[in-house]
């Protein structure tokens, strides 16, 4: 049962599930069921797969394109902010300047330190942060009375930290998973993928164990509730029992032979993989795009034209295997211009606005030189300041979005996993909005809704945090923080690559 979450702000940090009490041992079903019978019984027949009877793979695969959870369309002018109606004055020039990062801080803070870095973090946020009315100027209000209550409170000196950490939990309503304070995000991912580590097999219309026995239920109900498809290592589609929201400790199951009991896990420690640079090679007629990262320096052996030109034109392929775990980001632009490049057709399908306003501008110098110092000289970077005067009112620029039908139907396996994220969740999202696109692997990230943003600094303490200057909306994504885009198909880490091009193979005739 995965529970798919569109359009909804998930406000709650999940909490860990009590360990589970020990269960019965396992004891025969048919002591409790006499009147099971495979042939006759009407019980059985209402625990048929969802699905037509006896589909293909590729015919699954198709079905599992349709059940993508319906997507809202939201509009972006709705979270434009308000400043004219806004109770909250932007910071004066000294203010504004105070807040250029010196990588300096304090040991300990006195009452009157941290009252005045709070008032500057409000006044920051309302004036350089995208989403700001995302969340509500009254959220952020009650935020900051609860802060000062708490600096009303505090000794004559309050170590630095102490102060990072109420500031933090004071504004935990923030999903924005870019935000952080003090190297921190201000609230965590609410979800987990947690399985029983056994395959389920479709036959003729029923689910079997590897053991050949039917199942029945799981946790008293229809199997389908909490079976996801998978793959097996033949690229064959299988089913896992999963679930993808708050942990929990064991599923009861029941088979036509006995009744049992699993404890479920959590894929942890993973993996990091793409970390070889930008590889393409063909497997057969399967051309494997590889990406380890959408920063591309000036010195890198591999430039953002050279990675546009190794792209083939997919009609050339029987199929495209994509993958971009742990990728966690870089360039926009590169993302979104590689997509078109391989799919075709115009797939800049994201709504975006950007604020323009003197505390980002004051800040805009300082970090074009941090990210050429990195090495990253991106041409346009905060290019929309580049065409006002200053100082200024605040300004609004909207960017729209829009989706024309890619030139291929080539299938095309996009390898994803909790690590792909921001940038490469925009080359993700544009890339859903095409019929042929498969996604494979566990849930992405969920760092889209801003941007990496500019660095700041808090003017006493020295605490540093960041500033999202823009917001992005795409309906695969919208309301999904820290949740991210689930895959179609759902593979463990370290085993997608594998299990898809043996689906490939399978499917396509593809690999070796």
């Amino acid at each position: 049962m995965i529970k798919r979450i569109t359009g909804v702000l998930v406000l709650l940090l999940a909490g860990c599930a009590d360990e589970a009490e020990p269960l019965p041992e396992p004891e025969n079903v048919q002591t409790k069921l006499p009147f099971l019978k495979e042939a006759e019984s009407p019980l059985l027949d209402s625990l048929k797969p969802s699905g037509s009877f006896n589909e293909t793979d590729a015919e699954k695969i198709e079905r599992f394109h349709s059940e993508r959870p319906e997507q809202p369309d939201p509009d972006i002018s709705t979270y434009a902010p308000g400043f004219s109606s806004s109770a909250i004055e932007e910071l004066d020039e000294d203010g504004r300047e105070a807040l250029i990062p010196t990588f300096e801080y304090l040991v300990q803070m006195t009452p009157d330190e941290m009252e005045a870095d709070a008032e500057a973090f409000l006044q920051a946020f309302r004036y350089g942060y995208a989403p700001f009315d995302f969340y509500g100027e009254e959220v952020f209000l009650d935020s900051h009375d609860q802060l000062l209550e708490w600096i009303s409170e505090a000794d004559e000196e309050t170590p630095r930290q102490e102060f990072a950490q109420e500031l933090r939990e004071s504004y935990a309503f923030i999903t924005d998973q870019h935000v952080m304070v003090d190297g921190r995000n201000l609230q965590g991912r609410p979800y987990v993928f947690h399985y029983a580590d056994m395959l389920v097999y479709e036959e003729n219309g029923r689910y079997l164990t590897e053991d050949g026995e039917r199942l029945l239920r799981i946790n008293g109900e229809n199997p389908s509730n909490y079976l996801v498809p998978s793959l097996d290592s033949d690229g064959e589609i299988v089913y896992i029992p999963g679930d993808y929201g708050e942990e929990e400790a064991r599923w009861m199951f029941e088979s036509t032979e006995r009744t049992w009991s699993e404890e479920l896990k959590t894929p942890s420690d993973a993996e990091i993989v793409n970390r070889d640079g930008y590889i393409t090679e063909w497997r057969e007629a399967t051309w494997l795009a590889r990406i380890d990262t959408l920063f591309v320096a000036e010195n890198d052996p591999v430039s953002f034209d050279d990675r546009l030109d190794r792209i083939i034109d997919l009609d050339e392929a029987e199929a495209a295997v994509i993958d971009i775990r742990s990728n966690r980001g870089g360039h926009t632009r590169f993302a979104v211009e590689w997509a078109q490049e391989l799919l075709g057709g115009y797939l800049h399908s994201i709504d975006s606005f950007h604020l323009v306003t003197n505390t980002l501008y004051s800040l805009v110098g300082p970090q074009r030189q941090f990210w050429a110092d990195q090495g990253y000289d991106w041409e346009g970077l905060y290019r929309a300041f580049d065409h006002y005067e200053f100082p200024r009112d605040p300004t609004v620029h909207m960017d729209s979005g829009s989706f024309e039908k890619p030139d291929s139907d080539t299938p095309v396996y996009v390898l994803i996993d909790e690590r792909t994220g921001s940038a490469a969740e925009w080359m993700l999202s544009v890339m859903t909005d095409a019929d042929n696109v498969t996604l494979v692997g566990t849930p992405s990230h969920g760092n889209f809704m801003s941007e990496a943003g500019m660095q700041a600094e808090l003017p006493h303490s020295r605490i540093q945090f960041n500033l999202p200057s823009s917001m992005n909306v795409h309906p695969a994504l919208f309301g999904r923080e820290g949740i991210g885009i689930e895959p179609d198909i759902w593979v463990l880490p370290g085993d997608e690559l594998d299990f898809t091009l043996a689906l490939t193979d399978r499917l396509h005739g593809t690999t070796e």
